[in-house]
């Protein structure tokens, strides 16, 4: 359905003023009066304008604007297609999938239980496991994270990736992990809103008992070591920690 902007039809009067009203009513939105070569531009923005107003009125339809006006610095928007059958087919599958991306879950805390949602905005398959965009809400409050799921933190166990997940944000509300993380982390804080399950499997020793039902975590097994191989720069003969910090101290 066309949109449209200006003086809304009067209730009072003469046919002929009502008349001339709507004429005006009807007549596409010019966003400015400027040069030709910003016309374009203008419009654009009015369209974009328009749209975000629309949504705002709870209107779900796709308003897509004419381009023919848009090069001519008008903003008027073209008639919706007629729904299909297959069209309606498509909304209600991908309402249906959309709410397979929504779980109820629950966790005991403190010997209760605690219901927590997780919504899936992305589910992204990787190299080494996958990948999640989610939106946890628990007790009224919500909170996002990208939770990255090696592998061998369910693969070896049967499991679906989106039980290591479940899990995994089961267990850090279970012991009140902060589920906001702002500015300068300390190196003490744990970056929950961005974070791989080894990195919670490494700081957690608790963590392991959440999957005992299906085994052990690879837990140290999956951290990083560095070992020295070769020696750079200086070497004295003697590199104790007090001689190495008198050769390398600041002077103020």
């Amino acid at each position: 359905m066309p949109l449209h902007q200006g003086t809304a039809p009067a209730t009072i009067g003469s046919n002929r003023a009502v008349d001339a009203e709507k004429a005006a009513w009807q007549q596409p939105v010019e966003p400015f009066t400027i040069s030709e070569r910003g016309k374009a531009a203008a419009a654009l923005e009015t369209v974009k304008e328009l749209q975000t107003r629309m949504k705002l009125r709870g209107c779900k339809e796709v308003f897509e604007a004419n381009e023919e006006l848009l090069a001519e610095g008008r903003v008027d928007f073209v008639p919706a297609k007629q729904i299909t059958a297959e069209d309606e087919a498509r909304r209600e599958a991908e309402e249906a999938e959309a709410a397979r991306a929504v779980r109820e879950c629950m966790v005991i805390q403190d010997g209760h239980e605690l219901k927590y949602q997780i919504k899936v905005h992305l589910a992204y398959k990787t190299n080494g496991g996958m990948l999640y965009d989610i939106t946890v809400t628990c007790q009224d409050k919500e909170s996002v994270h990208r939770v990255i799921i090696g592998k061998d933190y369910y693969e070896p166990y049967g499991l679906a990736p989106e039980v290591t997940l479940d899990r995994t944000m089961g267990f850090m509300l279970s012991i009140r992990q902060p589920r906001h993380t702002e500015g300068i982390m300390l190196s003490s804080q744990f970056p929950i809103n961005y974070f791989a399950v080894s990195e919670v499997d490494q700081s957690f020793p608790e963590f392991n008992a959440v999957f005992a039902d299906v085994g052990e975590l690879p837990g140290s097994k999956a951290a990083w070591y560095f070992r020295r191989t070769e020696d750079y720069g200086y070497k004295g003969e003697n590199e104790s920690a007090d001689d190495l910090g008198r050769q390398f101290a600041l002077e103020w």
